[in-house]
């Protein structure tokens, strides 16, 4: 994975974060609150993209 790519949308009180792999294309959208930094955002978001690119062959 050389490059990710995040987005943003606000959802009142909460933040929705997609991670994309621009290799793979392979998406991970997580949906955080609100009052997190942009880094604690996008550490969810690319654990989660780093967790189905490692399984996504196990299912």
């Amino acid at each position: 994975m050389s490059e990710v790519l995040f987005e943003y949308i606000s959802l009142g009180n909460a933040v929705k974060i997609t991670a994309i792999d621009a290799d793979s294309h392979i998406e991970a959208v997580v949906v955080a609150p609100l009052g997190l930094s942009e880094t604690q955002m996008q550490k969810l978001a690319l654990d989660k993209l780093n967790y189905i690119i490692n399984n996504k062959d196990c299912g």
